[in-house]
C-alpha cells in the first residue's frame, strides 16, 4: 500500500513535509521505482530498495505555481478562483510505483492535491501529535476559521478598513455558506461548488450599502457539516482605520500562499542612491594626447523607509509574515505597484509589551534605473484627454 501516512485530508501544502511511504516487505535485491506526476505530468523518477520513505516537498515546491488572484473589480460576493478541475489538473501530484525492467508496469498508486504555501514548522510538530494535518484541523473544516488567511489561528478575524482583501478558500465538495450580518441579524446563503475561492468582504459591504443603506462591520460565517447541518466557523469584524495623514498600504504574499494587505501608519520617505565605483574608467582624449576620466550612465537604486507609529503584537506578527514574504508590492502613494524587498535593522520587541511599540523598516525596489522618464500608468499621458476625463491636473496652462 502506497500512501502519504501525515495527510488524512487529501490536500497539503507544498512547504511542508509531504512524505510517501510503501508497506511492502524490506528487501536487498529488488529495486523499484516511483514516478511522481504533477498535473499529469511526469517530474520525478527515483529507485528505492523497500520500503519507500521518502519526502517529496521539494518536488513539489519547484512545480506549482501560486493561485490566480482574485478580481474584485467583478463585484460579486464570491469570486470564483480555481474550479476543481483545475485544480486536479494542475495541483493533484501522483505517485505510483513501478516494476519491470522499463518501470512501466504500476504496482501501487496515491495521490494528493497541493496548495501554494505552508504551515510553521511547530505547528506542523503539532499537529501530527494531534493527529490532524492543517486541512482536516482548519482549512476544510466546517466548523473552524477556514480562511487562508495567516493573521490569526482563531475563530474571531478582525480587519481594518484599509487592509480589505479577498478572504481566500478551499471547498473540497459543493457546499453551502452563510453570512450573518449582525446588526440586522440578515442572512447570505450561496451554494458555492467544488474548487477555491474568495470572499469580498469589500463588495458585501457595498452591495449592503446599496440594498439597505447601511455599511456593516461584524459578520458570522456558518458552513453545512457532512451531515447538513449548520456550524458556526469564525467572526469577521471590520475596523476603522485611524485618522492619519501618513499611511502606507503594503501587499505581500502571505505564508499560506496568497495576498494579503498591511497598513503601514508613518510617513514614508524615498531615497535614490547611485554608485559611481564600477561605473568611472579612463579614455582617450586626442585634444590633449592624454587620458580623462570618464563614466557611463549609473544606475539608479531607490529605497524607501518608514518609520511606523507604535504597533500592537498582533499587527507586529502580521508584519513578521510580510517581512519573510517572497512577493511584496507597495500600492499605496504610488502610481503602480512598486515591488519591493522589506528589511527591518532592528526588529526587537517585548514579548508581554505593556503598550503598543513603532518599528523601523525599509523597502529596496527590485529594479534600477538607468534611464530616468515620465512614469506611464494609463498609457493616455502624452495624449491631449477632454475636459471631463477621469485624470486631470491642478495645473493652469
Amino acid at each position: 500500500m502506497l500512501e502519504f501516512p501525515d495527510i488524512s485530508s487529501g490536500y497539503a501544502f507544498c512547504r511542508n513535509p509531504l512524505r510517501v511511504c510503501n508497506d511492502a516487505p524490506a528487501s536487498g535485491s529488488s529495486i523499484l521505482q516511483y514516478n511522481v506526476k504533477v498535473g499529469g505530468v511526469a517530474v520525478f523518477a527515483g529507485h528505492f530498495l523497500p520500503p519507500l520513505n521518502t519526502d517529496l516537498s521539494d518536488v513539489a515546491e519547484g512545480c506549482i505555481s501560486y493561485y490566480p488572484e482574485a478580481d474584485e473589480t467583478s463585484g460579486e460576493v464570491w469570486i470564483p478562483v480555481l474550479s476543481k478541475t483545475d485544480m486536479e489538473n494542475r495541483y493533484c501530484m501522483s505517485v505510483e510505483t513501478a516494476t519491470g525492467d522499463d518501470g512501466k508496469d504500476a504496482n501501487a498508486s496515491t495521490k494528493v492535491i497541493l496548495v501554494p504555501g505552508g504551515v510553521s514548522r511547530r505547528n506542523w510538530r503539532r499537529l501530527r501529535a494531534l493527529g490532524h494535518d492543517p486541512f482536516s484541523h482548519r482549512f476544510l473544516n466546517p466548523a473552524a476559521n477556514f480562511f487562508l488567511s495567516a493573521r490569526t489561528g482563531s475563530w474571531r478575524f478582525t480587519l481594518k478598513e484599509t487592509e480589505l482583501a479577498p478572504l481566500y478558500f478551499i471547498m473540497a465538495e459543493q457546499g453551502k455558506v452563510r453570512i450573518k450580518e449582525l446588526l440586522t441579524g440578515k442572512d447570505y446563503v450561496d451554494t458555492l461548488s467544488a474548487g477555491v475561492w474568495a470572499l469580498s468582504i469589500g463588495n458585501l459591504r457595498k452591495k449592503i450599502w446599496d440594498d439597505d443603506n447601511r455599511l456593516p462591520s461584524a459578520f458570522d460565517v456558518y458552513r453545512l457539516d457532512s451531515e447538513n447541518n449548520w456550524v458556526y466557523a469564525c467572526n469577521i469584524g471590520v475596523q476603522s482605520a485611524p485618522a492619519n495623514r501618513d499611511r502606507t498600504l503594503v501587499k505581500f504574499r502571505n505564508s499560506l500562499g496568497v495576498f494579503d494587505f498591511i497598513d503601514l501608519p508613518g510617513v514614508l520617505k524615498k531615497s535614490q542612491i547611485s554608485d559611481n565605483g564600477d561605473s568611472q574608467n579612463s579614455i582617450f582624449d586626442e585634444s590633449i594626447n592624454g587620458f580623462v576620466s570618464h563614466r557611463g550612465r549609473v544606475p539608479l537604486k531607490i529605497e524607501f523607509s518608514i518609520e511606523t507609529t507604535p504597533l500592537s503584537a498582533a499587527v507586529i506578527k502580521c508584519l513578521a509574515d510580510m517581512v519573510v514574504s517572497d512577493e511584496v508590492y507597495l500600492i499605496k502613494d504610488q502610481a503602480l505597484p512598486v515591488k519591493v524587498i522589506p528589511s527591518i535593522e532592528d526588529f526587537s520587541y517585548a514579548i508581554r509589551a505593556d503598550s503598543p511599540q513603532p518599528l523601523s523598516l525599509k523597502f529596496e525596489a527590485v529594479d534600477e534605473y538607468a534611464n530616468i522618464t515620465p512614469d506611464i500608468t494609463t498609457g493616455t499621458e502624452c495624449s491631449r484627454r477632454g475636459v471631463f476625463s477621469d485624470e486631470f491636473s491642478d495645473e493652469f496652462y
